[in-house]
């Protein structure tokens, strides 16, 4: 069958390969890949064993915690004995089965738009046992019929109870029959996975006000203050004053030329919207349709999964965490930062999210608490040791079969402690002027790193081969494939 496109330049496989040669301690010396999900992209070889391997982390950031590695010698396999025979490279080598292992490596993409920024997605994904969905919400397209060849599966009896409520499932692609080592499942759960919103936390001006004039220069408009500058990012005004405001002639105090500056660069950089516009409304749609389900239907019980970055807490803001060497970490250190203290940063701006979204907070809060989970992302990484009112975030959701993660813990800029990634979106990394809040098309421009994060998942799959499906989030590209995992003992002469 031929790719199918997924709408980001990149190509969806049915099938890729995966081959880790090891050698005879069982640790991964090196990865080939074979992907193809681009025109002109070349089969690799990426050593695992070497220096540069163990000083850029972007291959050994894939362990939980009870799993962490130190060094690229723990990278040790635990497949199926293997079969003896000859690489073609005149190495001995053993052949872990002869199909190999595999999983189905699902991306769910992004929900936001249309902006000027993003285009219209609302891309999610389904994963029931050995079958994994990626799939578009339609909303008043009762027409749409689109469902899974095989008549008994719940994911049918789903997709069948949201078009009876007006709406449709469009489905994208989808991928059955992986085969982990350990064929434990549940099958009586639905995991609806949604990817990241990044919900803006504000989304328009502050009133405005008619004009003032200052000596020749007259202001067309001014706009009332917006409270506490709490860790905007070049917001407050000459003299340092917190509130991002002016007194002029003792009218009004109003925000000032930063203040302005701010709002110009943060509303530009939204994909989101407004919670008016569309993708607010169909994702209370959304919500509606699963409430509506009572989250059962067939023999399945649905349970909905956002995977992070649901708030964004790195747009247009200064930096509240801190810097860990550590590539293993699994939680942010907040810190304070001048007169704000880094508690009430991520307190105030969830509730200012909240109060701006509060159509899509409410949806949120009528789904049944037993059904849902929320994991946290990179740009809302405080969630994972502040919860501010909100639902627990979790690091991930690794159960029998399945492995649901946001998936920057393999993103080398954007892992939990690091901070370039943080930069790049805020602040500017090399050159100060150059980060996406400040130019804000560079956004445009981020790849996706396909291969990183499902050599990431494969290399998962490697050390512990207990998961049909692996999901993440992230990218904003939805992507999904069957990856073959393949195993050669190589035998030094």
């Amino acid at each position: 069958m031929a790719p199918i496109d997924n709408g980001f330049d990149e190509n969806m496989p049915d099938e890729m390969n995966i081959t880790f040669r090891y050698d005879i301690d069982n640790r991964i010396r090196d990865a080939e890949m074979q992907f193809g999900t681009t025109k002109g992209s070349p089969n690799y070889t990426i050593p695992l064993l070497s220096a540069a391997a163990i000083i850029n982390p972007i291959f050994l950031l894939f362990l939980s915690p009870k799993d962490t590695l130190t060094t690229a010698s723990d990278l040790k396999l635990s497949l199926s004995p293997p079969v003896e025979g000859e690489d073609g490279k005149g190495e001995k080598i053993n052949t872990f089965a002869k199909q190999g292992l595999s999983f189905t490596y699902m991306d769910c993409g992004r929900w936001s738009g249309p902006t000027p920024l993003a285009k219209r997605q609302r891309s999610f994904g389904i994963a029931w046992g050995q079958w994994a969905v990626l799939c578009e919400f339609r909303p008043v397209d009762p027409g749409g019929i689109w469902e899974l060849p095989d008549d008994k599966n719940p994911i049918n009896d789903l997709l069948k109870a949201i078009r009876a409520q007006g709406e449709s499932i469009r489905i994208i692609h989808h991928v059955c029959g992986a085969s982990p080592l350990t064929w434990e499942q549940d099958w009586n759960t639905i995991y609806v996975c949604l990817g990241d919103t990044h919900l803006p936390v504000i989304s328009e001006w502050p009133a405005s006000e008619m004009g003032i004039k200052k000596g020749p220069v007259r202001k067309a408009k001014i706009y009332q203050p917006d409270g506490p500058a709490m860790g905007r990012h070049e917001y407050r005004c000459p003299g340092s004053d917190s509130e991002g405001a002016v007194d002029t002639f003792g009218q009004k105090k109003h925000l000032c030329d930063e203040a302005e500056g701010w709002y110009e660069k943060y509303l530009a950089a939204d994909v989101f919207g407004k919670p008016t516009e569309s993708a607010a409304i169909d994702l209370i749609r959304f919500f509606d349709v699963l409430r509506n389900t009572g989250f059962q239907t067939g023999s399945g019980q649905i349970r909905l999964v956002q995977m992070g970055d649901m708030y964004d807490l790195w747009m247009g803001m200064e930096l509240f965490f801190k810097l860990d060497a550590v590539k293993h970490s699994h939680a942010v250190e907040v810190i304070d930062k001048g007169d704000v203290h880094g508690k009430d940063f991520v307190e105030y701006w969830v509730g200012r999210t909240n109060k701006t979204c509060a159509n899509v907070v409410s949806a949120i809060n009528s789904l049944p608490p037993n059904n849902t989970s929320w994991l946290w992302g990179n740009h809302d990484n405080y969630l994972a040791s502040l919860h501010t009112g909100i639902p627990e975030r979790k690091n991930e959701i690794r159960k029998p079969g399945i492995f649901i993660e946001h998936g920057h813990r393999s993103d080398d800029s954007n892992r939990d402690g690091a901070i370039s990634g943080h930069q790049i979106t805020t602040t500017g990394l090399w050159w100060k002027p150059i980060s996406v809040f400040k130019l804000s098309f560079i956004r445009g421009l981020d790849p996706n790193r396909r291969k990183d994060f499902v050599l990431a998942a494969a290399l998962s799959f490697a050390k512990k081969p207990d998961f049909f499906t692996y999901v993440m989030g992230h990218t904003h590209s939805p992507f999904l494939t069957k990856v073959n995992v393949l195993a050669h003992l190589v035998v030094t002469r």
